[in-house]
């Protein structure tokens, strides 16, 4: 009479088991990547919309305290929209308004960048601009670290819209953002 030792695994049932473990593990690891590029995508969109409505903001707020009268430029790109503005704002009262100097919001090549559908400053980017304030002798860069931005404004009767829109390449992936909001200047 034989004794079976039926303690052990077979192989077919090792070989079973380790096929289910990979399968189980390449499942978990193809969420974890899924998981983590949608938050790169999440983060990369918060990044974007937050510089574009800051720059709306900005630019509608000190609009805001102009008047039609005041707006001494807006240089079209097309029919009724511009990616220029020069504009004087009320910086306070002595016997009427007193306006500010030229301030000028507009759209420029990034350093080393000329319109030329190539990456000419090797940033690995192509033909990419940003939005500029000037005041005075003060220039400040609302824009550094995006692909191309659009800066359109345009005037209907009483208001003027504000609008940015933002691109951003990372990787592999292209992540657009646009911002507008319209501005009454409320000393017309």
């Amino acid at each position: 009479m034989k004794i079976h030792n039926n303690n052990g695994f077979t192989m077919l049932e090792l070989t079973i088991v380790m096929a289910l473990l990979t399968v189980l593990l390449y499942m978990l690891n193809s969420s974890l990547v899924i998981s983590e590029r949608e938050f790169e995508d999440q983060t990369t969109m918060l990044e974007l919309s937050s510089t574009a409505r800051r720059v709306v903001e900005e630019v509608a707020k000190e609009l805001q305290e102009s008047s039609m009268s005041q707006i001494v430029s807006i240089l079209p790109i097309n029919p009724g929209t511009t990616n220029n503005i020069i504009f004087k704002k009320n910086t306070g009262y002595n016997s009427g308004i007193i306006w500010s100097n030229n301030i000028t919001y507009r759209l420029v090549m990034s350093d080393g960048e000329i319109q030329n559908n190539l990456d000419d400053n090797s940033d690995g980017r192509i033909d990419e601009q940003k939005i500029i304030r000037e005041y005075l002798n003060d220039r400040i860069d609302y824009s550094p670290d995006v692909k191309y931005n659009t800066f359109k404004i345009s005037r209907v009767g009483n208001k003027i819209k504000v609008e940015v829109t933002i691109e951003k390449l990372k990787g592999d992936r292209t992540y657009t953002f646009t911002a507008s909001t319209n501005v009454i200047p409320k000393n017309n």
